[in-house]
């Protein structure tokens, strides 16, 4: 077992890891975390979201929405 010094690790990044214990949604303390599969969450970055299955059963205006607000690319902040 790796036990870490509490006193030796810097304020940034104990902050950094407090926020990311604490800042989870009431669906993933519910339901499950988010799949770890890489290729579950990661197909957006190689296909637009109007090529998905799931897209189409949206109307345009939602997908152009969708692919804009996909466009911004600040998943990895949030992640």
């Amino acid at each position: 077992m790796l036990v870490k010094d509490v006193y030796a690790v810097p304020i940034e990044d104990a902050q950094k890891e407090y926020r990311k214990l604490t800042n989870k949604s009431n669906y993933s303390q519910f339901f499950g975390t988010s799949s770890k599969n890489t290729q579950d969450f990661e197909i957006l970055r190689h296909k637009k979201f109007s090529s998905i299955r799931i897209a189409q059963t949206l109307k345009s205006s939602v997908i152009a929405t969708i692919e804009r607000w996909l466009g911004i690319n600040d998943q990895e902040e949030y992640t």
